[in-house]
């Protein structure tokens, strides 16, 4: 069904017209391709945004489960809001190896009573106040003693106000991540039912961003779908060498909606054609993928033992 508009209208103001001829290509599979579950996984997580995002979300990582107990950072301050007070009795008063705006954070140790069963509570603070033996209230939540703190100090080595800081890397790798993982399903789903065009370049813009001190190119490409209608199609590129090669670049777009389409050559030059669709990708980008996957965990992993260590 016609959509009756024009791209020259609504995306660009540059004159266009389609180059008479087009390069002579081996057509693609028809669509349904097949695209391996590991091409759909490396394009998922390629590119240099891609690695950044890792890098960040790694390190963020590493050191938010190294500092943050979520338990212990919720956990008191809802004890102290919605539970009950019992006396309690300090037991140990020592140093961590956590410090907060260069002070030592110092560990209180607590015995107290819930519900007739003897518990312990460790709680925190850069100026510690009391000593062994000390009488102090201790805030708990009843259903689950577990949560509590002493009145007045923290449930967790890191503050309530620094938990937003400490977060900031994590949750910035993240949004690099799931940027590229959207724009990687994005792809998945072109390559998989996408219907071919040729594309005439009409535009190369800069896009304002600059990876190792190259700035990222956006060029627009205008082609036309079934119906006659002209539409835009634009990639994104440091190298841009592949996508103004040839006087036309193969386009794929969804046929319910053209505004969802892709430059083929956009896609990392690894992808390659098999009888079905597309083919694995080769095993330095599945070693590649599997590396970013293992380092995440990783991360987890060596925060969550020094946090046992520093606590």
């Amino acid at each position: 069904m016609s959509m009756n508009r024009s791209s020259s209208d609504l995306w660009s103001s540059t004159p266009w017209s389609p180059v008479g001829s087009a390069p002579r290509r081996d057509p693609l599979p028809s669509a349904p391709r097949r695209v391996p579950l590991a091409t759909a996984w490396a394009l998922r997580s390629h590119g240099a945004l891609a690695t950044i995002g890792y890098a960040f979300l790694v390190m963020g990582l590493l050191m938010a489960t190294a500092v943050l107990d979520p338990v212990r950072v919720v956990g008191g301050p809802l004890a102290s809001a919605m539970g009950e007070v019992a006396p309690g009795e300090v037991r140990e008063v020592r140093e961590t190896n956590v410090s907060v705006n260069e002070e030592t954070v110092w560990a209180v140790e607590a015995s107290f009573e819930a519900a007739g069963v003897p518990r312990r509570v460790t709680s925190y603070t850069v100026h510690p106040s009391v000593g062994v033996g000390a009488r102090v209230p201790v805030h708990f939540v009843p259903s689950m003693p577990g949560l509590a703190v002493v009145e007045g100090l923290e449930s967790s080595a890191m503050p309530l106000w620094a938990v937003p800081f400490v977060l900031l890397f994590p949750l910035v790798g993240l949004g690099f991540v799931a940027f590229t993982a959207v724009r990687g399903g994005r792809w998945v789903r072109l390559l998989e039912q996408g219907v071919e065009a040729e594309g005439t370049l009409v535009s190369t813009e800069p896009t304002g961003t600059r990876i190792n001190d190259e700035p990222v190119l956006a060029l627009t490409f205008h082609f036309r779908d079934s119906a006659g209608d002209t539409w835009p199609a634009v990639a994104r590129a440091v190298d841009t060498s592949r996508l103004t090669d040839e006087p036309t670049e193969r386009i794929l777009y969804l046929p319910r909606d053209p505004r969802q389409s892709i430059v083929v050559d956009e896609i990392p030059p690894w992808l390659e054609l098999d009888g079905r669709g597309f083919g694995p990708p080769p095993p330095s980008v599945r070693t590649g993928v599997w590396l970013r996957v293992g380092a995440v965990v990783g991360a987890v992993a060596v925060g969550l033992w020094l946090q046992s260590v520093i606590a």
